[in-house]
């Protein structure tokens, strides 16, 4: 029935479009019944039509339908007039309810297909009358009265009409196209004329197989300017005979228009081959399928590609009865993805089944990449290089990194297609690193490892020390202390000397000292001091200075003793003893009024002797004993009376 509705939503446009008149002549055609009349045409607030008819040279109308016909409301009495196409129209309206159905019947759309459909249609929707009076031969002019739901005459129609008993006929060119097993006869009708003896509604299609014939519409095939009929239930390879034959609209057949044999070719493919399954075996996959169910089947063909979206190429086939296949060709490790068809006798082929994908099991690893080799791009790049693998299975390479020879750590967590690597990172200068290279397959199978050394010339200054400082010994030398470099690689430190006027190397410092005592200062003379580190490979960190310091001893010189004094005049004369050292500078005198107050100095120079003359006699003195690095000891205090 869905057929069915789609060719009679076709007919429907086209036929609508065709006879959408306002005003249109009724169809009329004649037989031993009398005058059968089909009102056209779609009115709005349309009722239903009154009949007169006039004989040749009468000036008066004689009315034959004493009321107006009007459609039928009742079900139960559409149902009697329709009978057997009740079930049809069920179906094709999609309804099962009587008043529903007869509802659906009348719409507009529907009802301006059914009335040409025959007789017990018109009947119903109110659009048939028959004339049994009328005698054969005569002629008659018909009036046609269309009444409104008021029951007023709202339009006239005049036709004239001789009657004569004549079966429709027409001449016409079938032809046909294939699609699958359906056949589409195509064949052309006559332009309508508006005219009311033109009486050929449309056309039953005949088929005929060896001497069996049997009708395929249920209803006339609606005539229009191009028409098509689809014979959906047409076998493969069988040869049919068409026909087709005019209908008018009481269903009334006249002679065979046309006539087309059509010999069904097989356009059907089989199925798509359902159940395909991959197995790995050793350096092979094994393809197994379901047996298809079309009994024409002659082959199967077999298609691989290297990813699912990618193209599908053939890599073999089997006979129909040999549901599996198995793929030599495929390379150890690497997936594959296989589709199948099947193709019949005739070469239709069916479409491609649903991919699987597999991978054929290989255990054998790669060989080790070759010709190893390094350069230094810069401080901080180094790239490696190798000889590209030539296995055919060959996935990538593995790139691994150790500070020492038996330790490594991954660069590449996956695996790298290119045969370079190029490591950047902050290299120790001077330290020596161990690369490995390996390669993989696509069974994830590792090759034995490639190593090469590689040690990062040193071209950077180590750390300065980190500090440097100074200080007097008590003999009068200078001592220089440091922090050593945090550098590992330190050898040596290098100690310089500056006395203001000249900078000179001191002495050199294997790493593990960090101090050292200059002897060879001159006491009273100012110096400085700076201090390198330096690494094995010769590289000079920056200085590092102290401040500036004068060579002097610490040691006190001997304390003036046993202080006596001599009052003479308004002076005193003061004598002591003191044991005099190497660097002796002389002696001060301090007077006070008071032990609680401050000293003075009294004399300008340092006194060289053991006694001095004060002529302005104090209560209280002391005496100081200096040495050339400006030590000063102090001695007891004399009180004079």
């Amino acid at each position: 029935m869905d057929r069915l509705n789609y060719l009679i939503c076709i007919i429907l446009f086209l036929f609508v479009e065709m006879f959408a008149q306002q005003v249109s002549k009724p169809l009329m055609t004649s037989n031993e019944e009398g005058v059968h009349i089909l009102l056209r045409g779609r009115y709005s607030d349309f009722s239903g039509f009154l009949i007169y008819r006039k004989e040749k040279g009468s000036h008066n109308f004689e009315l034959l339908t004493p009321k107006p016909i009007t459609d039928i409301d009742d079900p139960i009495e559409a149902q009697a007039i329709l009978g057997t196409y009740w079930d049809y129209l069920s179906d094709f309206l999609k309804t099962s309810d009587p008043d529903a159905l007869v509802f659906r019947m009348k719409s507009p759309d529907v009802s301006t297909i059914l009335r040409y459909c025959g007789v017990p249609f018109a009947k119903v929707l109110g659009r048939y009358y028959c004339d049994t009076t009328a005698k054969g031969g005569q002629n008659y002019t018909y009036k046609i009265e269309l009444v409104d739901s008021r029951g007023a005459h709202f339009e006239s129609i005049e036709t004239h009409y001789q009657v004569e008993d004549e079966l429709p006929v027409w001449a016409a060119m079938m032809s046909y196209e294939q699609d699958k097993t359906k056949i589409r006869l195509r064949w052309k009708a006559p332009k309508y004329m508006e005219k009311v003896e033109d009486d050929l509604i449309g056309f039953n299609v005949y088929r005929k197989l060896g001497t069996v014939e049997e009708r395929l519409n249920f209803l006339p095939v609606l005539r229009r300017d191009d028409i098509q009929w689809t014979d959906e239930r047409a076998m493969e390879e069988k040869t049919y005979v068409y026909s087709i034959k005019p209908v008018d609209f009481l269903g009334r057949e006249g002679m065979v228009s046309a006539t087309l044999q059509v010999s069904v070719k097989d356009l059907i493919a089989p199925l798509v081959p359902e159940g395909l399954t991959a197995e790995k075996d050793y350096e092979a996959i094994r393809l197994t399928w379901l047996p298809g169910v079309a009994q024409d089947i002659s082959d199967y063909k077999i298609f691989r590609a290297e990813s699912m979206n990618a193209v599908y190429s053939e890599i073999g086939s089997t006979g129909r009865n040999q549901q599996h296949f198995s793929d030599l060709q495929a390379m150890g490790g690497k997936p594959y993805f296989y589709k199948i068809q099947a193709i019949d006798n005739v070469g239709n082929k069916s479409p491609l089944s649903s991919a699987i994908w597999s991978v054929a099991q290989d255990t054998s690893a790669p060989a080790q990449p070759e010709n190893l080799a390094y350069e230094l791009k810069d401080k901080n790049t180094l790239q490696f290089t190798w000889q590209k693998s030539l296995s055919p299975d060959f996935q990538g390479y593995y790139v691994e990194r150790g500070y020492q020879s038996d330790k490594a750590v991954m660069l590449t967590p996956h695996s790298i297609a290119e045969n370079q690597f190029t490591d950047r990172q902050n290299f120790n200068p001077g330290h020596t690193y161990y690369y490995y290279v390996s390669a993989l397959d696509l069974s994830f199978n590792q090759s034995k490892k490639s190593r090469i050394t590689v040690r990062i010339p040193d071209n950077r200054p180590p750390h300065a020390p980190r500090a440097c400082d100074i200080s007097l010994t008590k003999e009068g030398f200078i001592e220089i202390v440091w922090q050593p470099s945090m550098s590992l690689d330190v050898m040596e430190y290098h100690l310089y000397r500056n006395d203001g006027k000249e900078k000179e190397l001191l002495k050199n410092f294997n790493r593990t000292l960090y101090a050292f005592i200059d002897s060879t200062t001159v006491t009273g003379k100012t110096y400085s001091y700076s201090l390198i580190a330096v690494d094995s490979s010769n590289n000079h960190s920056s200085e590092v200075k102290t401040r500036e310091i004068k060579a002097r001893d610490i040691l006190p010189p001997a304390q003036p003793v046993n202080l006596k004094y001599q009052i003479r005049n308004k002076g005193v004369d003061i004598h002591w003893n003191c044991k005099e050292q190497q660097d002796f500078a002389g002696y001060n005198i301090y007077v006070s009024d008071s032990k609680t107050e401050k000293f003075i100095k009294v004399n300008e120079n340092p006194v060289l002797t053991k006694s001095f003359y004060h002529s302005r006699r104090k209560k209280f003195y002391k005496i100081t004993a200096l040495d050339q690095s400006g030590n000063e000891t102090v001695s007891e205090i004399i009180e004079v009376k």
